[in-house]
């Protein structure tokens, strides 16, 4: 068995190529691992509903930067009624706020959900009924 440390490098992926980075020695152990796609995790939390959009619109970085990052998100909910879209938005509210009991893999997990804003009631420009809420969702690697 060698005792020779073994090169340590960071994945970039962009439009299909892998680009490979050395890190350097001594790095935070917190870059071994991806930040995760919070994102992409609270779609597939509130896509099943129906009538729900969700988009990121800012992720800070937490204490320790690299170990924790906070994504926020907002969700919309669409129905053909105001008390439809108002209980698919408390739905998707439920769904997300469960998020650090339902979640994990294998170096982390959603630490922590703070609805920020709503749900509340802000229809389309059109009229449509919508219901809007807005989440920062906390996680580490």
């Amino acid at each position: 068995m060698s005792t020779a440390a073994r090169p340590v490098t960071a994945t970039i992926r962009a439009a299909g190529s892998v680009t490979l980075l050395p890190l350097p020695p001594g790095h935070d152990p917190a870059l071994d691992h991806p930040r995760p796609d919070m994102e992409l995790l609270v779609w597939e939390t509130v896509s099943p509903l129906g009538g729900a959009q969700s988009w990121s619109y800012s992720v800070t970085e937490g204490d320790p930067p690299g170990w924790l990052s906070t994504t926020y998100v907002q969700v919309d909910c669409r129905a053909g009624n105001r008390h439809d879209a108002a209980a698919r938005a408390d739905a998707a509210r439920q769904a997300i706020c469960s998020l650090p009991w339902a979640t994990s893999w294998p170096h982390g997990r959603v630490c922590r959900v703070v609805v920020e804003e709503g749900p509340f009631w802000l229809p389309d420009p059109d009229g449509a009924p919508r219901y809007v809420a807005r989440y920062a969702l906390t996680a580490h690697p």
